[in-house]
């Protein structure tokens, strides 16, 4: 519904089912199911990867939708590598090899 209502449209519940009976939506919903369930499984280096080649993927569809997404999962990627630089930070402080 968010992605119908970026790309100009009217928000309305219905969008989402119509547009989920396409063969082409349906396909992508469960890509990104799949991915999401791989997720679940892979380390925060791979979710970083999987957001970066999702984002490279957006960027070559040329829509505004695609272009958001990009820009979301590049963020989400950058705020994932400043919470795992953290965590590292903190460990080397507690191992001792930090300056705390």
């Amino acid at each position: 519904e968010n992605a119908y209502e970026d790309a100009g449209f009217m928000p309305d519940k219905g969008h989402a089912c119509r547009l989920a009976q396409r063969p082409e939506v349906a396909a992508r919903i469960v890509e990104l199911r799949r991915e999401q369930e791989e997720a679940v499984d892979a380390s925060p280096y791979a979710v970083i990867a999987a957001l970066v080649r999702m984002a490279k993927d957006a960027e070559t569809l040329k829509t505004p939708a695609a272009a958001k997404e990009a820009r979301l999962n590049l963020l989400e990627a950058h705020r994932l590598r400043l919470v795992l630089a953290e965590e590292r930070q903190l460990e080397r402080g507690r191992d001792g090899y930090g300056y705390r």
